[in-house]
Parts: C-alpha cells; structure tokens; sequence
C-alpha cells in the first residue's frame, strides 16, 4: 500500500487493508471499548498520503476508504447500521491522526487563478478534495466552515460539489446556506440539479427519509422524468443504505410506494427502484421479513407492468 511502483497493486493493497480494518471495527465495537488503528494499516496509509506521487487522481482514488455497498459483499450477514458505522469510526481515526498532513495537503493544493481543465489541474482538485472529506468527518465547525468557503468560492463543477457533498452530511447548521447557495447558483440547469437532490438522498444524518420525501414535491422534481427519479429515488435506494434499510422499514415502504405510483407510467424505471431489493435474502431475519412484505405487495398490486412483475417473481424465487 505504502511502496509498490505498481499503482494497481497499491491500490489492491489498500483497499484489502481498509476492509480489513472496517471489518475488525465492526467486531470490536460490539464489545464497547475504544478502537484503535492497526499500526501497520496506518504506517501504510500515511506514507500513501504523504506521498507526493506524479499522479495526484491516483492518489485520490487510493486514499479512499471502500464503499458500503462493497463491504457488505464480504459479510455473512448484512447490517448496514453497524456497517455504515464501522466504516465512519475507521474514517474518523484515520482523520484526528493524521489531520496535520490532511490539513498541510488542502492548503498547498489550494488554486492558484482559474481552474484549468487538464489531467494534472483534475487530479489537484480530486486529491483536495480527498482530505476535505476525511477533515468532515471529524465533524467540528471549523472544517464545515472550510468547505463552506470552498463551495462558495468554487470555479468548478467538482470543488463545489465535492464541499457540497461533504456538507450535506454535515450536522453543521452551515448545512442549509450551502444547499440553498448551490441550488440559487444552478437551479437553471436541470443536470446540476440532479446532483442536488443526489447529494441529500444520500446523505447519513437523521431525518434523511423525511428530507428524501419532501424533495419528492419540490417544484424541480418530476416523477416522470427518469433523470429526476435516478437521482432522488434512485440513490436513495441503492447508495443509502442505511436509511433505505432503517431498521423500522420506513425506507421499504417509502420506496414501494413510489415503485407503484412510476410503473403505470414508466415501468422499466420502477423496475429498477425493484432491484434495490435483489439481495434482501441477505440481510437479517427482521429485514428480511420487511422487505418480503414489500415485495409481497408489490408482486399483489392490479395492473403491474410486465417489466416490475418479472423482476418481483424473480427476486422471490
């Protein structure tokens, strides 16, 4: 992870020692006591991070913790809440250790004039924004401050979205003026806001679902336009895990209801909201019960199109 020359090894190498490490997060919480880092996984992180490597996209990319939906690939059982929270409290120690190095990176790749659209300027922004992210997840008002500054200042696409993602997971107040300043800057470009709606559907704070509903009546929302329903509904249901599997059912049940009310119009599209639950066998006795009764009744419902009812019966089988 550390040395290899071959960047595809070094990145194999990382993201096998960060499972490794978000896995054993996720046995030892369960007994209580604090967590700390494995040396050897740190040792090998920080010389990656401190690396001042060619390509800087690169560096970005490897420094990046696997996703959720990865790591449920390699569990027996699916638990998306104490998945999700393994993988925080990994993110979180890897942060307040090495923060001087996160801090001292964000500021020498701060731009210098405009932003320029060549490979190096791209790799400059996706490895500033690397650090911004680990920086929020220590969740302190100075760093919401920083990427506050950073959205509001942005000449590009990707610093304003990378400070807007970070926010929009932030339980800083700071949160609503970003949203709000992004969504007042491209509310009339209908592919930025996508991106909008995207970066709520899939944020980790409490209240996610009654944020998701509402948006479903915001007056740039359309239900029949299948860009709109990818990037509310869509990343809801297969980038949210853990608010699309809320131990309650909320989510199941929220999502089923919009699968029936898309399909008479736009069947392939409900069809693929379906497929969030493909791997419902997976999970827990009591998820999997929620999630049958889902399916149950959707797999019920008169006039269900070709394209739902086949994945339904598939799923079931």
């Amino acid at each position: 992870m550390g040395n290899d020359n071959d960047p595809f090894n070094r990145w194999d190498a990382g993201q096998r020692l960060a499972s490794k490490e978000i896995l054993r997060a996720l046995t030892h919480c369960e007994s209580g006591e604090p967590f700390y880092l494995d040396d050897g996984f740190a040792r090998g992180f920080h010389t990656l991070l401190v690396s001042q490597l060619e390509d800087a996209a690169f560096q970005a990319f490897a420094l990046r913790l696997p996703e959720e939906t990865y790591l449920s690939s390699l569990t027996e059982i699916i638990e998306p809440d104490r998945l999700h929270q393994s993988r925080k409290v990994v993110k979180q120690a890897l942060a307040a250790r090495f923060r001087i190095d996160f801090e001292r990176l964000y500021r020498i790749l701060s731009p210098v004039g405009p932003a320029r659209i060549d490979a190096k300027d791209a790799g400059r922004r996706a490895l500033r924004n690397a650090c911004l992210s680990f920086l929020m997840a220590l969740e302190e008002p100075q760093t919401a401050g920083l990427a506050l500054e950073q959205l509001a200042g942005a000449d590009n696409m990707t610093d304003a979205l990378g400070a807007l993602t970070e926010l929009a997971r932030s339980p800083h107040p700071v949160r609503s003026e970003a949203l709000g300043m992004f969504y007042q800057r491209w509310e009339g470009y209908p592919l930025v806001v996508d991106k909008w709606f995207r970066v709520q559907a899939v944020s980790d704070l409490p209240g996610t679902l009654t944020d998701v509903k509402r948006l479903t009546e915001h007056e740039k929302f359309q239900l029949g336009n299948p860009n709109k329903v990818r990037a509310l509904l869509g990343a809801f249901s297969h980038a949210n895990p853990l608010h699309f599997h809320a131990a309650d059912g909320t989510g199941y049940q929220f999502i089923t209801a919009q699968i029936l009310r898309i399909d008479p119009d736009n069947p392939q599209v409900a069809a693929r909201l379906v497929s969030a639950f493909n791997l419902w066998r997976r999970y827990n006795t009591e998820r999997q019960h929620l999630m049958r009764a889902e399916l149950e009744q959707i797999q019920s419902t008169a006039g269900l199109s070709r394209d739902v009812s086949e994945i339904v019966e598939r799923v079931l089988a």
